[in-house]
């Protein structure tokens, strides 16, 4: 469910630019929300880790829409080490 909020989130914006790390703008901003939530859910992460993350991919959402790139690039690591864990 999550992924279809973000997915329609993402498909929402105007297209510009994708970057995956540190993103400089809204776009390549969520799209790195999107890929951090595809990769918890190939990873089948579930239970509180799951909330934990999905937590943490709301916070990185909010950074995005805020245009606090370098603030959502950091919470973008948190997930990444989350999900690795």
């Amino acid at each position: 469910m999550l992924i279809r909020i973000l997915t329609a989130t993402a498909l929402g914006l105007a297209a510009t630019s994708t970057a995956f790390a540190a993103p400089k703008d809204v776009k390549g901003c969520m799209d790195s929300v999107f890929a951090q939530a595809k990769a918890a859910e190939a990873k089948k992460v579930s239970g509180k880790k799951a909330e934990k993350i999905e937590g943490m991919l709301g916070k990185m959402e909010a950074h995005c829409l805020a245009k606090k790139f370098a603030a959502a690039d950091k919470v973008g690591g948190q997930i990444e080490k989350a999900i690795a864990k």
